[in-house]
């Protein structure tokens, strides 16, 4: 399948794409207004549990991958996402460097200010925050790289677009990707387009995040979006 053009997607296909979203959103709020009122219902954890088993994907290393991947070609991207969900990805990846699965890790660059820092008397930069969570992980500052894209409207998908390449700049074939878990399908399906019949494997790892059943709901339909629409 060639690979997909990027500026094609959102000027053809962005009137559809945004019907989608706009009914996603419909949907979504009724959803959770009704969800809200029977927390309780029998049923209602078995439904979450069946969403997250369908936005979820887990494509780890083997259990040889020290013998089967040399380490200096891997490296491990974090999606992008809020410093909550953040939190939780960066343990996950702190987890794999540690565990060996790659020396270097990759962060999605991102612009603006967050949470005041008392030693330095002013406010943290989002890359200052990400770095110093991962610091405080036990990752090595020089053992991390925060890479900028060309975001678009789909996320996602502009960083599936962007990062396998970047990573095979830098010398490296073997992508690690970490997201929350109810995230990781929508993931995998975006990278997998944008690496098909190239020498780059792939391998995806979810972080224990946790989300309302309204946050699920919107996942879901935000894969639909990306599976008919958008690939």
């Amino acid at each position: 399948m060639p690979k997909l053009n990027m500026k094609p997607i959102f000027s053809n296909q962005i009137k559809k794409a945004s019907f989608y979203i706009a009914l996603t959103i419909f949907i979504t709020i009724l959803g959770t207004s009704l969800f809200l009122s029977i927390e309780g219902f029998p049923g209602h954890k078995e439904f979450k549990a069946l969403l997250i088993s369908r936005l979820a994907k887990a494509a780890p290393l083997p259990d040889n991958f020290n013998n089967s991947y040399t380490q200096s070609k891997n490296v491990i991207y974090v999606l992008g996402g809020g410093q909550e969900s953040l939190k939780y990805r960066f343990k996950t990846a702190a987890n794999l460097y540690h565990q060996g699965a790659a020396k270097k890790i990759f962060i999605l660059s991102r612009r603006g200010i967050t949470e005041y820092d008392p030693l330095l008397k002013r406010n943290l930069t989002k890359n200052e925050w990400a770095i110093k969570r991962l610091i405080e992980l036990g990752i090595e500052k020089k053992d991390i790289e925060a890479v900028s894209i060309e975001e678009d409207f789909f996320g996602t998908l502009s960083e599936a677009n962007s990062i396998p390449q970047i990573a095979k700049e830098r010398g490296y074939s073997n992508l690690i990707l970490v997201s929350s878990s109810y995230h990781t399908m929508r993931v995998w399906v975006s990278f997998s387009e944008f690496t098909e019949g190239k020498e780059a494997a792939l391998f995806i790892y979810g972080a224990e995040d946790h989300a309302r059943l309204s946050g699920l709901l919107f996942e879901y339909f935000k894969l639909i979006i990306y599976k008919e629409v958008l690939l």
